[in-house]
């Protein structure tokens, strides 16, 4: 458990290490140019960098608006894995890539109720010559942000398959990719609140039961247990049991 941190809640600057089921809250970062995450793994030399269900939320000062620079879980390296976590009620996006962040992949996670977006795959400043390309971006549940999921500057041709998006401002902004099998549906949570105080887990007559893909699928949910239980991985991090 992390929470009262003054700029990012977990941060790593080195290759190949993991981050699993850390709740990260309260971090009050500033909108200034530092910044801050719930989870900064945002070195760009720091490849292979595996983020898998962690708890984040409340990141900055929700009052004071949105912030581009303040995000749930930020990576900025390539190689990446960002898999099974819950985000919501970040400042800015509620996972965000960004500096030389190339071929990450981004599947499983639930992202709600963030201030500027709910996944945004993108690079810039410090690349390092990468663009923001060979991305997975997969069997997500994206809900209730200004965007859903997009693109961001300096990206190239990224893959996004059978991902859930609902009741964003705009599901889908994005620049150089198209999006593939995905769904603009009511994922019908057993109960789902804004401030996330809800039960996220799907209810039994959800339109994303046994809806995605298996490419890159983890073998474990955000609660550890067995992730494919029928004839196809569940979106989002809480497999139904």
């Amino acid at each position: 458990e992390v929470t009262n941190a003054t700029n990012s809640g977990i941060i790593s600057w080195a290759p190949y290490n993991r981050f699993l089921f850390n709740h990260v809250y309260g971090i009050r970062a500033q909108c200034d140019s530092n910044g801050g995450a719930g989870v900064n793994a945002s070195q760009p030399n720091a490849s292979n960098i595996s983020i898998l269900s962690n708890l984040v939320h409340d990141i900055g000062d929700l009052s004071a608006g949105s912030c581009t620079r303040i995000h749930g879980i930020y990576q900025g390296s390539p190689k990446g894995i960002i898999q099974n976590n819950i985000v919501y009620r970040a400042r800015g996006f509620g996972i965000t890539t960004w500096q030389a962040a190339t071929a990450v992949t981004i599947s499983h996670n639930l992202s709600f109720a963030n201030l500027y977006g709910g996944i945004s795959v993108g690079s810039g400043e410090n690349t390092l010559g990468n663009k923001a390309e060979n991305f997975l971006v997969a069997n997500n549940i994206v809900v209730g942000n200004p965007r859903g999921i997009s693109e961001e500057n300096n990206t190239g041709v990224n893959r996004f398959i059978n991902n859930l998006v609902w009741n964003n401002t705009a599901n889908w902004v994005l620049l150089t990719s198209t999006q593939q099998s995905s769904f603009n549906e009511d994922p019908r949570f057993v109960d789902f609140k804004a401030d996330g105080s809800g039960d996220y887990r799907l209810s039994n007559d959800s339109p994303a039961i046994d809806k995605g893909t298996r490419e890159a699928a983890p073998s474990f949910d955000f609660m550890g247990y067995p992730r494919i239980l029928g004839v196809a991985p569940d979106l989002g991090p809480l497999e139904i049991r």
